[in-house]
């Protein structure tokens, strides 16, 4: 519990049937990776000189408390908001939350008031009670505050299945206002039922107008909803897996933004939360006598050293695979997007884990611009050899 009068709040509504979720393995971990980045790009944010407003925006933001008392993710990032507002005061800080359940609003309206006093001048919390699809198809509500100068927006969407938010309605959003984008895709929906005809209502519904003929897989869905989301000033996209205890995939958490700091932000959340792991998988419950240091995290996590060494040599696999028979030059900053937005390799990796280890075998050249020195990486070019594969 955060504090006396949450839990006062908590106990309050607790019994009531159906107003708290429960908190699953993938929940948590879910919460700890936005929150995460919540606070990355704030950091980042705030402190640019000419930073003037920020938004969140949870458009399905729940009752704010799980059935264990534990604060959701819009109130993490709430907290954090709060702590950035108190720190920059020159800087506006606003939060929208939104549901369409009226009784879980009231919570979450609640213990707004209890966790952020004393609340900063600069920082607005807007409730609203809405369909997800209406509420941000709104577009005029978040003018003065998305369409200023300089303003910074995250929106966050996280449905309950695939469905329910419609592609169309955050493209308009991303057309509108230059925003960063985490919106949950429930592929479990698709990978149970495949082009079934339940599916294929929920993937109309979902991507309305567009050109579904060739969907057959997850692959083909992701590809589909990232290009479509690649709009307005999004030039960059990444997403994350969730997988159950027994290996299916529940949903991928897709990133969108307008500049590649977003994703380099967004790396650092993903290694803190998940060490470097490929994806994340639900914990095993077993006997916790037997329990080593390792099963603390779900077993596909191992030491991070392991799974750094693993990223790097498929990263390199795949750069190669991408670049090494267009026998041209090859810019860093296009090696560091690619790496980046494709690999689960922060930008700190690129040049130790990637570029060191092609050019000592002989399958990378780099090629220094005039006037650079022999230790500059970022601003020179590069060529794949020809034989070195």
């Amino acid at each position: 519990m955060y504090s006396k009068q949450v839990e006062e709040i908590y106990n309050k509504y607790k019994d009531r049937k159906g107003l708290f979720d429960e908190k699953k393995d993938q929940t948590t971990y879910k919460i700890n990776y936005v929150s995460s980045y919540v606070k990355e790009w704030l950091y980042v944010l705030a402190n640019r000189k000419e930073a003037t407003t920020i938004n969140f925006i949870d458009c399905m933001c729940n009752a704010g408390i799980y059935a264990d008392g534990e604060l959701g993710t819009p109130l993490k990032a709430l907290l954090h908001m709060r702590e950035f507002a108190q720190a920059h005061p020159a800087v506006e800080f606003n939060v929208f939350l939104n549901d369409h359940n009226s009784d879980r609003l009231m919570v979450i309206t609640e213990l707004v008031e209890a966790i952020i006093k004393p609340r900063p001048a600069n920082l607005n919390v807007n409730f609203s009670n809405e369909d997800v699809n209406d509420y941000i198809e709104q577009l005029q509500k978040f003018a003065k505050y998305c369409g200023v100068y300089n303003a910074s927006t995250l929106l966050f969407v996280d449905p309950y299945n695939f469905g329910t938010v419609k592609i169309n309605v955050l493209q308009k959003f991303l057309r509108t206002y230059y925003a960063e984008l985490i919106f949950n895709v429930f592929t479990s929906d698709f990978v149970r039922n495949g082009k079934s005809q339940v599916s294929g209502k929920k993937i109309q519904a979902c991507l309305e107008g567009h050109d579904l003929s060739n969907i057959n897989n997850v692959e083909d869905l992701i590809a589909l909803i990232s290009k479509e989301l690649t709009t307005g000033n999004i030039k960059h996209t990444f997403q994350y897996e969730f997988r159950t205890q027994k290996n299916s995939e529940l949903y991928q958490i897709m990133f969108c933004t307008p500049n590649i700091k977003g994703i380099e932000q967004l790396k650092k959340a993903l290694w803190e939360v998940f060490q470097g792991a490929k994806f994340h998988k639900n914990k095993k419950v077993g006997d916790t006598s037997q329990i080593s240091l390792f099963e603390l995290f779900p077993d596909c996590y191992d030491d991070e050293a392991s799974l750094l060494s693993e990223r790097a040599t498929e990263a390199r696999q795949m750069l190669m695979a991408k670049y090494a028979d267009e026998k041209r030059v090859i810019t860093y900053d296009e090696i560091s997007n690619f790496i980046q937005c494709r690999t689960m390799l922060k930008k700190s990796h690129i040049i130790s884990q990637v570029l060191v280890p092609l050019m000592e075998e002989g399958k990378l050249r780099r090629i220094l611009k005039k006037g650079k020195r022999l230790s500059n990486y970022t601003e020179a070019d590069y060529i794949f050899v020809s034989g070195g594969i």
